[in-house]
């Protein structure tokens, strides 16, 4: 695979990734869309109402805490923030992104449910559940384009 090919897959499997959080945290999603580029601020009585909720302390950390904010009522506020993504510069490549984003959305689906916005009978839900690591690394290696791609590849399984 070219470099540029391995580009396209690399941004294939993050577009779905954000797609896919942003299905299952929908009103998050309508209120940010970037949840691990910015820095953030809270105050401290913020804090003190959304902290003693928080379980999860891997990468959606980040996206635990503006959900619990939400749940809580706090208001969120962006301002805009200039980035460039670099594969060079990535934390992660190979096969780590594959058994990171399943871990990923998993751990999402875990918020979802906790903090009471996750359908039970959502397909996407459903089929990250079930799908082996097998049969991840392998919709990884060839990733759909859209999130109803993905939906027919859940329906199918």
């Amino acid at each position: 695979m070219t470099f540029n090919g391995e580009w396209k897959s690399r941004n294939t499997r993050v577009h779905l990734f954000i797609r896919t959080w942003q299905h299952l945290l929908p009103e998050l999603a309508r209120t940010i869309t970037d949840t691990n580029r910015a820095f953030k601020a809270f105050e401290s009585g913020a804090l003190a109402r959304i902290l003693p909720r928080i379980e999860t302390y891997t990468f959606p950390y980040q996206i635990e805490l503006l959900q619990a904010c939400i749940t809580r009522g706090i208001p969120l506020t962006t301002r805009g923030i200039a980035y460039v993504d670099s594969e060079a510069a990535s934390t992660q490549d190979g096969a780590e992104i594959t058994e990171n984003h399943l871990s990923q959305i998993r751990q999402i689906i875990d918020i979802a449910r906790r903090y009471g916005v996750l359908d039970e009978k959502d397909e996407l839900a459903r089929f990250f559940l079930s799908v082996s690591e097998a049969e991840w690394q392998g919709i990884e290696a060839n990733p759909p384009d859209t999130l109803a791609e993905l939906r027919h590849e859940a329906r199918r399984s």
